[in-house]
């Protein structure tokens, strides 16, 4: 993870699942305010094509690689935001996982 504007004076967002849908689009609100966005995905490749989608237009978006069913790597994560930002104003957890029915 890159940060843009490392420890800055703007809000600093993280959206889980944010590189499609809903996610997404929020990252592109939130960002076209100003608010530094972190686009969270344990998919590099789509986290980084989503983040780059909008920084390609001006806009402050980060890929950060968080898998929210794995403890360790959430705390990598966290590890990452605070050394590149120094905190984190708004936690979107917009992440999904598909629990089959038992049978």
């Amino acid at each position: 993870m890159a940060a843009s504007n490392s420890m800055s004076n703007s809000r600093v967002a993280l959206i889980t699942g944010g590189t499609k849908g809903i996610g997404f689009e929020v990252a592109r609100l939130l960002a076209e305010r100003g608010i530094e966005v972190l686009i969270g995905s344990r998919d590099e490749t789509k986290g980084e094509i989503a983040a780059e989608k909008l920084a390609s237009q001006n806009l402050p978006v980060t890929y950060v690689l968080i898998d929210v069913t794995n403890q360790g790597n959430i705390d990598l994560a966290v590890t990452e935001v605070e050394n590149s930002y120094g905190r984190l104003d708004i936690l979107i957890n917009n992440s999904s996982i598909y629990l089959p029915e038992p049978r």
